[in-house]
Order: structure tokens, then C-alpha cells, then sequence
């Protein structure tokens, strides 16, 4: 994006009804966020506003990259972000789906951000794209050990079944164990969702979020994703530990969630190097140090 793209768009949001969602915060902090914003875009190579969920979550991982030890500046900038592409998406800017947008924030500030969530005023953010982790039930310690032993079995008998020898080619057991046991745990840890609740958004968000980014997999892994997990469900209804009308639904959602989760990684591998996304960052005249707008309003409070 050229910086008169990137002040076109701030000087349309700031006229826009979404630009309520963040003058809790001064104009010249909203304006250097979305200059940092519109800088990320550029460092992926983006030329206009038609964002795709991946630029986003490769904007938030430059962010990350960027402020190593500044939650709270990170905090500011989701912010602005999520009412920047609310403006967006009304004004048909992009074309998103507004649960995974929703998705991408709610994994975003659960792992990159300060607990608990408030904004400095006291108030709690808005979440306008959807329920925050914060919304959701406890999760209780009963359940997450029990869906830890249920998985655990699963893995040992596939393991000794004659269809652990009909898994896809390259798979080990300990991909297959890190990668089952991951969906299982995440699912319910991030989603309150169990192995017989499993929705949609959850797949997705585990698939896209966590596994892209908190997972360690080497980029030619990600393809052997969903054959592991499709290749468990199987298992799982031949020996009727799941029903076979959850095991097609499973199936259905992960082959649906794994072109986005592959877009996803592809984003997040082809990010320059941290010292040039830093390098990039301060040849654009900004600063996301304690020195600079963004910090200094983080400092003052």
C-alpha cells in the first residue's frame, strides 16, 4: 500500500460511524496504529484495501514481531484494527466473514495480549465481530481431563489397529499424536467445545488459529493436517467411539477449513525476517517503542 492509499483510508474512516469504536483512544494514536496497519499490508506485498483474512493474521504476527515486549501497545493496535475493519467491511472495502474475523482477534488477544482485557478508561472492549474468550463458561479442569484420557485412548488403539496401516504416507505416530491431541485440547481449551460438540467455527479457528500459529510444524507438514485427522475420524466411527453422521460432518468441516489454514501458513512463512519487518517498520517513520506515540499514550495511561 502507498501512504496515500494508507491516509485515503484513515481519512474515510475517521468520517465513518466505525470510527466511534475506537475515540476512546486520541486521533494521533488511532492515526499512527493504522499507519502501522497500512505498513504491514505493504511488507506482504498488499497494493490495495481488499484484505484477505491471511494478510490479517500475518499484520498481527508482524506486530507481535515487532513490539517483542509491549503487550499493551499490541492491545492499542487490535483495537483500532478491529474498528478499521469494521468500517471495511461495511463500506465493502473487504470481503470477510465476520466469525472469522471474530476468530482471529479472540486467538490474537488470548495469546499476544495482557489479561485481563480492558481497555485504560476501565471499560472493557467492545467486541463487535463476535463473543470474546472472556464470554465463555470456565472451562472446568473435569472436562479437560477427561477429554485429555479420552484422546489418549483413541491415539493408543489407533495405534494398534490394522487401520494405523492405511494412514496417509509420512504420517508418525507422533505427528499423528501432536496433531490429534492438539485439535482435541484446543478445541475445548479455546471453544468449550468437546469431541461430540464440534462445530464449524471451532474447526476453523482451531485449524487457522492455533495451529498456524502456536503449533511448530515445518511448512510441508501442514498438508498432512487434515489426512491425519480425517483418517482418525474413520477409525472412530468404524469402531463406534463416534457416530458415523459426526464422523462425515468432522470430515467435512476440516476439508473445508484446510484451504484457509494452508493460505494461512503460506502468509506466515513468505514474512520477511524480524529485523526486516523492524527495519521496514522504522524506514515508514514509525515507532512502536516506548518512545513513540502509541507507547508514550501506554506509558501516560
Amino acid at each position: 500500500m502507498t501512504e496515500t492509499t494508507i491516509e485515503e483510508l484513515w481519512q474515510a474512516f475517521k468520517l465513518s460511524a466505525q470510527y466511534g469504536d475506537v475515540q476512546k483512544y486520541p486521533e494521533e494514536v488511532c492515526h499512527e496504529a493504522i499507519r502501522f496497519i497500512g505498513m504491514a499490508m505493504t511488507l506482504q506485498g498488499v497494493t490495495g484495501t481488499d484484505w484477505q483474512l491471511s494478510n490479517l493474521q500475518a499484520a498481527l504476527e508482524i506486530l507481535v514481531r515487532v513490539t517483542p515486549k509491549q503487550p499493551e501497545v499490541r492491545m492499542v493496535v487490535t483495537d483500532i484494527l478491529q474498528g478499521l475493519v469494521h468500517f471495511m467491511v461495511v463500506s465493502h472495502l473487504v470481503k470477510l466473514a465476520a466469525k472469522d474475523f471474530a476468530d482471529l482477534l479472540t486467538a490474537f488477544r488470548q495469546y499476544h495480549l495482557p489479561e485481563p482485557q480492558v481497555l485504560f478508561s476501565g471499560v472493557p472492549s467492545k467486541w463487535p465481530f463476535g463473543m470474546s474468550i472472556a464470554s465463555l463458561p470456565m472451562p472446568l479442569q473435569r472436562m479437560t481431563d477427561q477429554i485429555a484420557s479420552e484422546t489418549s485412548e483413541w491415539q493408543n488403539s489407533y495405534l494398534a489397529s490394522p487401520q494405523w496401516s492405511e494412514r496417509p504416507a509420512g504420517v508418525s505416530a507422533e505427528f499423528m499424536k501432536l496433531v490429534v491431541g492438539s485439535f482435541t485440547k484446543i478445541a475445548y481449551q479455546d471453544y468449550r467445545k468437546t469431541p461430540l460438540s464440534w462445530a464449524g467455527r471451532t474447526v476453523t479457528g482451531v485449524l487457522t488459529n492455533y495451529f498456524v500459529t502456536q503449533l511448530v510444524l515445518p511448512g510441508e507438514a501442514y498438508s498432512l493436517v487434515v489426512p491425519t485427522l480425517h483418517q482418525m475420524f474413520s477409525f472412530l466411527g468404524e469402531t463406534e467411539r463416534l457416530t458415523q453422521q459426526r464422523v462425515k460432518k468432522y470430515q467435512r468441516l476440516i476439508k473445508a477449513a484446510e484451504p484457509k489454514m494452508l493460505a494461512h501458513v503460506t502468509a506466515w512463512e513468505n514474512l520477511p525476517a524480524t529485523d526486516q519487518l523492524v527495519r521496514g517498520i522504522q524506514t515508514a517513520g514509525i515507532d512502536l517503542s516506548a518512545n513513540g506515540i502509541i507507547g508514550r499514550y501506554v506509558i501516560q495511561g
